[in-house]
C-alpha cells in the first residue's frame, strides 16, 4: 500500500519519524497507515504532498502504480 510515497521517501531518505511530525502523530500511527491498518486522512495527505512531495500530485503519491516521468 502507498508505494509511490513508500519509494519516495526511502528516495529522499525521509524517516516515519519526519512524517509524524508533520501530521502530529506518532511513528506508530505512520507505520501503520503506510501498511494500510489505517488510513491517512485527506488533510494529512495534503500535509505530506505540500511539505515533502511538492512536485507530486495527492492521487500520484498515495497510489501504489509508479509515477510515469516524461
Amino acid at each position: 500500500m502507498y508505494g509511490n510515497l513508500k519509494a519516495e521517501m526511502a528516495r529522499k531518505e525521509i524517516g516515519n519519524a519526519e512524517v509524524a511530525q508533520i501530521i502530529n502523530t506518532t511513528e506508530k500511527t505512520v507505520r501503520n497507515k503506510l501498511s494500510g491498518v489505517t488510513e491517512f486522512s485527506f488533510f494529512e495527505t495534503l500535509k505530506i504532498r505540500d511539505s515533502l512531495f511538492p512536485g507530486w500530485s495527492i492521487e500520484e503519491l498515495f497510489s501504489d502504480e509508479e509515477k510515469k516521468v516524461g
